[in-house]
């Protein structure tokens, strides 16, 4: 049994060594995988960078309707200190509380897509102006990661969290 593990363990770990190679260029074989189109990721980036900013538009306007259809029909709000809204209609009491407050704005720090073109994750900051006691306001600074998946030919927020940069905020 051991001579058999023994024969075998070389062979394999020579197979995963080679699995975890990059491909290579110009490489025509049928098990290769091909060399994503950076013309194309790059376009899929800013097609979620103009998202973001329309996103942030339609906050400005209040409009849960559209902040609402940025989000997959099963995708996910994750904010601090609430549970999951998951689903439009959760998503939507969710985020008219958040449009409650004084101001809310937020961009995008990265943005990488898959080699396969479908998924992508955003990290980016954000400030929150919340209320506190007396009628006054404070500035709570914070971050986000909102990961997309392509629908339909639609990036779509599947995962939205975001937390505060200072504990308590």
């Amino acid at each position: 049994m051991r001579r058999f593990a023994r024969s075998v363990a070389l062979p394999l770990a020579l197979l995963a060594l080679g699995a975890c190679q990059p491909p290579q260029q110009g490489a025509s074989s049928a098990g290769s995988m091909a060399m994503p189109d950076s013309a194309a990721l790059a376009a899929a980036a800013d097609s979620i960078r103009s998202l973001d900013q329309r996103w942030l538009q339609m906050v400005a306007d209040h409009d849960t309707t559209g902040i609402v259809n940025v989000y997959a029909e099963d995708g996910r709000l994750m904010g601090p200190g609430e549970p999951a809204a998951i689903g439009h209609d959760a998503i939507r009491k969710a985020w008219a509380a958040m449009l409650d407050l004084p101001s809310l704005t937020f961009g995008p720090d990265v943005i990488r897509v898959s080699a396969s073109g479908d998924v992508a994750y955003d990290i980016g900051h954000g400030t929150l102006e919340l209320p506190v006691a007396g009628g006054k306001t404070r500035m709570a600074e914070g971050k986000y990661l909102v990961v997309w998946v392509k629908r339909n030919g639609q990036w779509k927020a599947m995962v939205d969290m975001f937390n505060f940069n200072q504990a308590g905020s």
